[in-house]
């Protein structure tokens, strides 16, 4: 399975902290030696503090999702880096965290995957055992087809972790103290399944060896280090992939922290949606935009409200709408022989045997009604709950199967997923405190991460009974919130009675088909929008791609061989064991990492030959290639995607040049139009001195549609301009929204357009994205500036003639504080 855009960046912001982490631990590894008996305790530990140092440095580049740094140490006082991707639910969380711990190159040792949950442990520890699960596929490619997926209950020696990359999915009651579970009573009692870790127990001196290497080993009263699966984790020092962070941390989340950190973990990825940042340290935020961008997720969310407790005419109203989605995917079938069964989740009040009362819509109920009284098959519907499994074995994507309606209460939270989930009906009342966040991500899943074309089946459907339409639309809102989608809340569109109290379509206040203009590559005898792999990354000369020169950087050891003292399988006072006994690293260790970058393996073998010799030629050893693996990955990766870009700038400007690529509006069939759409109600935006703004394109224009002040502030700056005509904020999300094109394989949205006067008789366009001051030095803010002047330029080359009047064009980012820069003139 392929990376998308935003899990690309992600991961190569993960790289960069990794690299951060490798200069601030060396820098600290100096401070602390020339401290040496110095330094007291708090100058020692801070000096020591390479991961905060390391984030120090990001932020500094502005490199990281929040600037906000939270410590953690293990029992034995050491720092412990960890770093929090935020990726909405349905982004991808699993697959990104697999990624990450191939980009680190890990080839032997051990990872625990912790989860929150049985049900997700069921889920993961499956997608870990799958050879053909793209997880389980980043793994292998990381560590070289060395993974072996262990459940805590399994024999686990020194052979193991020294040959292979032991990889442990645990709940995270496993290591949860309070609860004295029997998971966590399991890891943390005497066993004899961990014999090669320790010295006898007669053995003193190999013992006290063991306990100056790590103090934080829990011991028996009488001083005996404790024979533990524990205790082992705390001897290798694993890394720790949390998962669903934020419901592990929950109310308790220092607490819990703590416990992830008495595992003595050489470094925590988490992956969250709703991470709180005084406990993580958030280096990614993935917005609800960027997962609609890339197709993965159904939107908008439609809200059907019925304020009558009538439940079954409530589900005759989503049987109805069903039936709808159904001849809309046999037309799709029809059409592109692509197969989408829509299914309908039904929530109800009760279920088991014995709580079917009348009073609450139990299970039976729905199902008796669905067939009884609307005519649906039996062999349609499953219920999954607690006690009812009618879906345990069953492949709900398989064209084979004839399930259409699944009923349950609460089975369906989590470790489920059938992105052929459409319809979310509600049974009991929807209330504001009423949880919809996980049966609606269970319905937000985009069939194949793909659209289909067909309106209807790129969206979700929630059907619910209310008294308070505001309190249910509310209610759906918190959900997406939850779930990591709160820059999608405004794509709740909703009807039934009293919807337009909440819903309202957006009027024309000027030119309702306004047109923008689209980056356009020649096509013959005519114009397409600009593809990058067709019309850039395809001239790009790959063969002129070589490897960096070494003698500009200096790798480290990576520090993760300090295991254990052990010799031979007994331990011996003084001695060392480095469990990574195969110290080799090759081309392959090179070139697949270049894969994402460099299309042609062949090419990607090339530069990773080319440069494994220049290593060799310069001096280190393959020990010392190995050792520094991650690093050197990394340098090769941003030194060949820097290449690799700055030739396809320079394609894309020189087409540009030489007029193959087009940015204006004069080719009228292939210029973008907008069009109306719906927004929730809120409050209006205000003009500085009081009453709605005036020149928008469209009217009316709620706060909620902004992302944030900066954004509000320059919409009431460009709507008190006076050679403002019009301004539009673009709405941003999924394939159709407006966008630009360039050099990279990313969609840049702008934020703003503005049609205004300019000298003469001429009209300016205005495209302007707004970008605070902390972001300036970003990357990604330096490539929109370059792309935007480019675009500026091949629209101001000739004379732009539009509906007779001659235009220009201002394309800038806009910046915090200094709006005045805009349309000066």
């Amino acid at each position: 399975m392929e990376l998308n855009a935003y899990q690309r960046e992600a991961l190569e912001r993960f790289g960069r902290w990794v690299e951060a982490l490798d200069v601030a631990r060396a820098q600290s590894d100096k401070m602390v030696s020339a401290l040496g008996d110095a330094g007291d305790d708090t100058v020692m530990q801070e000096a020591a503090n390479y991961p905060k140092k390391a984030w120090e440095a990001m932020v500094g580049r502005e490199d990281v999702a929040d600037a906000h740094h939270a410590g953690r140490r293990d029992g034995a006082g050491r720092p412990i880096p960890h770093a929090c991707f935020k990726i909405p639910t349905g982004g991808g969380k699993t697959l990104v965290a697999a990624a990450a711990l191939e980009r680190l190159r890990v080839k032997t040792g051990l990872v625990l995957w912790v989860v929150p949950t049985r049900k997700i442990h069921e889920q993961t520890r499956a997608a870990l055992r799958r050879m053909d699960n793209p997880v389980r596929q980043r793994l292998d490619r990381g560590s070289g087809d060395r993974v072996k997926c262990m459940d805590k209950e399994d024999p686990f020696n020194m052979d193991d972790v020294k040959q292979s990359l032991c990889v442990m999915p645990l709940t995270l009651g496993a290591v949860n103290r309070s609860g004295k579970n029997k998971d966590f009573l399991l890891m943390n009692q005497d066993s004899g399944l961990y014999q090669s870790f320790f010295p006898d127990s007669d053995d003193a001196a190999s013992n006290a060896v063991l306990l100056e290497e790590h103090p934080e080993l829990e011991r028996h009263p009488d001083g005996q280090v404790i024979h533990s699966l524990s205790n082992v984790f705390r001897m290798l020092r694993p890394i720790v992939i949390l998962d669903e962070a934020h419901r592990a941390y929950g109310r308790r989340g220092q607490e819990y922290a703590g416990m992830i950190s008495s595992l003595s973990p050489r470094m925590v990825v988490e992956m969250s949606a709703t991470p709180n940042n005084t406990i993580s340290n958030i280096l990614v935020n993935v917005s609800g935009s960027d997962l609609r961008e890339e197709e993965m997720i159904k939107m908008p969310v439609n809200l059907r409200i019925q304020t009558d407790p009538d439940w079954k005419g409530l589900l005759g109203a989503a049987k109805a709408h069903l039936e709808r989605l159904e001849d809309d995917a046999e037309s799709l079938y029809s059409a592109t022989e692509r197969y989408i069964r829509p299914i309908a989740l039904v929530r109800v009040e009760r279920t088991g045997k014995d709580k079917r009362d009348g009073r609450f819509v139990h299970s039976e109920d729905a199902r008796d009604y669905l067939t009884g009284k609307l005519g649906v098959p039996s062999d349609q519907i499953a219920v999954q709950t607690s006690d009812q499994k009618e879906l345990d074995g069953i492949k709900l994507m398989s064209e084979t199967v004839p399930i259409r309606w699944i009923i349950t209460q609460s089975a369906l939270m989590e470790g489920w997923d059938c992105s052929f989930a459409y319809v979310l009906v509600m049974l009991d009342n929807l209330k504001a405190d009423t949880s919809v966040t996980q049966l609606l991500g269970r319905v937000l899943r985009q069939p194949e991460a793909r659209l289909t074309g067909t309106a209807s089946l790129d969206e979700c459907y929630v059907y619910c009974h209310s008294p308070d339409t505001g309190a249910a639309v509310a209610s759906v809102k918190g959900g997406l919130e939850e779930i990591g989608m709160a820059d999608m809340k405004r794509m709740v569109e909703t009807s039934g009675p009293a919807a337009d109290e909440v819903r309202i379509r957006k009027r024309p206040n000027r030119d309702s088909e306004a047109l923008l203009p689209l980056v356009l590559h020649r096509d013959g005898d005519g114009w397409t929008e600009i593809d990058y792999g067709r019309h850039v990354l395809s001239e790009v000369d790959f063969a002129a791609v070589g490897a960096p020169d070494p003698s500009g950087f200096s790798p480290d050891p990576q520090g993760w061989h300090e295991l254990s003292v052990l010799a031979d399988g007994s331990r011996l006072p003084g001695s060392r064991f480095e469990a990574h006994a195969d110290r080799t690293a090759d081309v392959a260790d090179f070139a697949l990492p270049l894969s994402e970058t460099v299309p042609n393996v062949w090419q990607a073998a090339r530069i990773s030959q080319e440069f494994v010799k220049k290593l060799l030629r310069s001096g280190k050893t393959r020990a010392d290639i190995y050792n520094g693996l991650p690093y050197l990955v990394k340098v090769l990766g941003d030194y060949v995607r820097q290449a690799v870009d700055s030739q396809a700038e320079a394609v894309f400007r020189e087409k540009v040049g030489r007029g193959d690529i087009r940015f204006d509006l004069e080719i009228e069939d292939r210029n973008y139009r907008i069009g109306t759409y719906d927004v929730v109600r809120g409050n209006l935006l205000q003009r500085d001195g009081g009453g709605e703004v005036q020149k928008t394109l469209f009217e009316p224009v709620f706060e909620d549609e902004f992302d944030n002040d900066l954004e509000m502030g320059f919409a009431v700056y460009l709507d008190a301009k006076e050679a403002v005509r019009w301004w539009h904020r673009v709405a941003t999300g999924g394939s159709d929204a407006y966008h630009l094109r360039g050099w990279r394989d990313v969609r840049v949205h702008p934020d703003f357009i503005v049609m205004a006067n300019g000298a003469g008789d001429r009209l300016r366009l205005g495209i302007y994205d707004t970008k605070g001051e902390h972001l300036s030095g970003n990357p990604d803010t330096i490539y929109k500036e370059d792309l935007l002047k480019v675009l500026e330029g091949a629209f101001n080359y000739g004379t732009v003639t539009v509906r007779g009047s001659r235009m220009r064009g201002e394309f800038r980012l806009v910046r915090e504080n200094r709006f005045e820069e805009i349309l000066a003139d």
